[in-house]
């Protein structure tokens, strides 16, 4: 072999050995750009405001830490921030689709409310977890909408059960004063029993307590017992000197009452209504609310939370991903159209809509040296009165159609608006192998008799080929419930 040859081989194997260690490095470089392990789930929660919150900070459920902030994200629109939680794998069966998280940090009413989140006054905020029951496993990598505030009912959801020979009463204030689910109820300065709801009466004139008194203490409310709401009261003057009655109530009101030695009458019976006094006795009790307590009854929460208007089933669907490249920067990719909201037989809100504008592998081709990969996808529905609910894909179809449902994340602490009826707006019986329409435009939903029945999409991989998705390809067990 001459000189020329042994170069020529001494340089392909010193650029194979080159090529390698490039591509062992560039392997390595991607392995850890892609974040936490496996092992954790990852979810982003939209505030309006994060007040406190940090990279770090906790997620706490039931008192046990369960993961930690990641980061935090301000949103184009410059209106919401995106927490972005990792959670540990065993707290996978906590993230439902009725999770709510919201944050806790020092929230202080006024001398005659409450003050809340005292742990956050020598710690940073922290994100707190809840799972109602009744909820479905999410994925992870999902995106939910957070509560500015705790919800109202989390106290009562997790208040202990009442006992046997446990007295449960209704009591009528002017005011409640901050009383909340779990406030204590007291005797003579003693815990001996907590409010259960809070609620306003139907004409409005007065607030509705329910509350407990714990069995060994029931004999000491009496039918003459004198209710009220024991909160911190300021009197006195800059001149002659402030003085704050019931210090034991600073850090939240509760319900207390006395009975007097003679005349008590007799035990109060379960499920009573007595008319409370409007200021502790020693102040007088100038509000009569025996109107209130006849046949009061308390507004229930679907009634609080009913609201006239109607959903409309048109929606827009916006989506923003970025393309993770190896050899190049990443690709921010954003996509829109639009989609049709409904209920499925789950009693779920669903969007259908295209593939191509929810999801970026229908559209972005792999190749061998280079293969695709999505992360941070964020897919959001508009609805026509400005709102915008989180979703994600919870189907699509399995012969590359371009067509695809979206699970709507709505917020966990409200019932959302009805809908009209499907069988109006949708019709998923036209059948699939139709010819596109002469007209068609990618994106179009087709319309027969004020009825959607399918759209235009696209071939995959081929953005400028369009093809007819019907509606019928939608599974059956997807579609809106028989009505």
């Amino acid at each position: 072999m001459d000189l020329r040859a042994q170069r020529f081989l001494r340089f392909g194997f010193g650029a194979a050995i080159l090529a390698g260690v490039i591509w062992s490095l560039v392997v390595i470089i991607g392995i850890l750009n892609r974040g936490p392990a496996a092992e954790q789930i990852r979810v982003a929660i939209i505030f309006k405001d994060v007040q406190g919150l940090q990279v770090g900070s906790r997620c706490v459920h039931r008192g046990k830490t369960v993961g930690e902030v990641m980061g935090l994200e301000i949103e184009a629109s410059a209106r919401r921030v995106r927490a972005i939680l990792s959670l540990e794998e065993g707290a996978r069966d906590l993230v439902t689709t009725t999770s709510q998280f919201w944050i806790v940090r020092p929230r202080f009413g006024g001398l005659q409310n409450e003050l809340t989140g005292l742990d956050t006054l020598i710690k940073e905020s922290y994100v707190r977890l809840r799972v109602p029951a009744g909820g479905e496993l999410l994925r992870g990598n999902e995106e939910l909408l957070g509560l500015e505030r705790p919800p109202e009912d989390l106290a009562y959801e997790e208040l202990d059960d009442p006992s046997t020979g446990d007295l449960l009463a209704t009591v009528v204030l002017p005011d409640g004063h901050g009383l909340h689910p779990g406030s204590a109820v007291r005797y003579r300065g003693q815990d001996v029993g907590e409010c259960r709801r809070i609620s306003l009466s139907d004409d409005g004139l007065g607030v509705l307590i329910r509350f407990r008194v714990r069995r060994p203490f029931r004999e000491f409310c009496r039918e003459r017992s004198r209710i009220w709401v024991a909160r911190p009261i300021l009197q006195g003057s800059l001149l002659t000197g402030m003085t704050i009655d019931s210090l034991s109530s600073l850090l939240g009101a509760a319900l207390a009452f006395d009975t007097p030695i003679k005349d008590a009458g007799a035990a109060l019976a379960d499920d009573a209504v007595v008319v409370g006094l409007a200021a502790p006795p020693r102040d007088g009790d100038g509000w009569s609310g025996e109107r209130v307590a006849q046949g009061a009854r308390a507004v229930g929460p679907s009634r609080l939370d009913s609201r006239p208007r109607t959903l409309s089933p048109w929606v827009r669907v916006s989506y923003r991903a970025v393309e993770v490249d190896s050899l190049s920067s990443d690709d921010q990719l954003a996509y829109e159209g639009d989609g049709v909201l409904f209920r499925n037989a789950r009693d779920e809100l669903v969007v259908v809509t295209r593939r191509s504008v929810c999801d970026a592998t229908f559209l972005i081709e792999g190749s061998w040296y280079d293969s695709v990969r999505i992360t941070k996808e964020r897919i959001r529905i508009q609805l026509e009165d400005g709102r915008v609910w989180p979703a994600s894909r919870i189907w699509t179809d399995s012969e590359d159609r371009d067509l695809a449902l979206l699970r709507v994340q709505t917020p966990a602490n409200s019932s959302p608006d009805p809908l009209p009826l499907a069988s109006t707006y949708l019709d998923f019986n036209e059948p699939g192998d139709a010819p596109v329409p002469s007209d068609a435009a990618l994106g179009k939903l087709l319309l027969d008799a004020g009825k959607a029945h399918g759209l235009v999409g696209c071939k995959r991989y081929a953005p400028a080929t369009l093809s007819r998705s019907a509606f019928a390809l939608v599974p059956v067990g997807e579609r809106p419930k028989s009505e």
